[in-house]
């Protein structure tokens, strides 16, 4: 069995054909015609392309709803618990930020504090570590506001989003 076959196995929901949705192929013929359809040549890698211990880069072969066959890359967490996005509000109602540099775009970026979720951690729990590590500040409120999928075009993870009322936070 292959990391993909695996991958699949350990990780079903990841995996799911949704009516009017874009389909995985897995039959090896199917796999071929993706690769036709998206001009790739016959040895491009497809399945699991690069795993470390964050994140693993998947490129499937599918089947788009107007039925032209393709690639397409997602790039899926390791971990399952998910992580979390915390909106802290003062007192005032103002929204505390923080400045982060981010590999991926080469720049700082101004953003709510946010973090991966711990094996056995609630969401609350991470929340609670993620604001005390970047602004350190400890909720007085925590109110959990849903899941949201940060980036649904290449992502397959979700967060946990949290309002936190939090006093005056001391830097970090």
């Amino acid at each position: 069995m292959n990391r993909y076959d695996r991958l699949r196995a350990e990780r079903p929901d990841l995996f799911v054909n949704s009516p009017d949705g874009i389909d995985l192929l897995l039959s090896p013929e199917a796999v071929e015609a993706a690769r036709r359809g998206a001009g790739a040549a016959p040895d491009t890698p497809v399945g699991v392309v690069y795993e470390d211990s964050y994140v693993t880069v998947v490129r499937d072969a599918v089947r788009f709803p107007d039925g032209a066959h393709g690639l397409y890359l997602r790039v899926l967490p390791r971990a399952t618990d998910p992580g979390v996005v915390v909106l802290p509000l003062l007192p005032t109602g103002r929204v505390v930020l923080v400045e982060h540099y981010r590999h991926a775009t080469r720049a700082w970026h101004w953003e709510v504090p946010r973090g991966m979720g711990e094996p056995g951690a609630t969401g609350a729990d991470s929340a609670a570590r993620e604001l005390r590590e970047e602004i350190g500040a400890r909720a007085t409120e925590l109110v959990p506001l849903g899941d949201v999928h940060p980036d649904t075009g290449l992502l397959g993870s979700r967060v946990q989003l949290f309002a936190a009322r939090v006093p005056h936070p001391t830097p970090a």
